[in-house]
């Protein structure tokens, strides 16, 4: 957050060129295999171990599958998905969603599915 302040400053009121630097800030931090598993973690210990059952219920996921879960997990919107995945446009999230809906074999939303899951037992 330090360097996008120094870049606002720096940059004034060029809303583009600011953005531009905020979505390579972005794009380095979501980069971080190490912050991924502290998500990851986080959401085992506080979601009933949801990132688990994931995995062993789904072992076609990929990891940016389980990204774009895992920020739906902890309450993410598709605004704040398109900000963190670095994705073009809100409609990036809309396909991938839609995309995550089938190989996942659900009717439902992602959202209730997950809240679904995160109520049962590892099995």
């Amino acid at each position: 957050l330090g360097d996008l302040a120094s870049d606002y400053f720096e940059i004034g009121n060029n809303a583009v060129v600011f953005m531009k630097h905020f979505r390579n800030h972005f794009n380095t931090l979501w980069k971080d295999q190490g912050m991924w598993l502290q998500i990851e973690n986080y959401i085992n210990k506080n979601h009933n171990n949801s990132i688990v059952k994931l995995t062993l219920k789904h072992s076609n996921l990929t990891d940016d599958d389980l990204h774009l879960l895992m920020l739906i997990i902890l309450g993410f919107n598709s605004t704040a998905i398109s900000i963190c995945l670095c994705y073009k446009s809100l409609n990036v999230v809309y396909v991938s969603k839609s995309r995550l809906k089938r190989k996942l074999q659900i009717s439902c939303s992602i959202e209730e599915y997950l809240k679904i899951l995160e109520k049962q037992n590892i099995d």
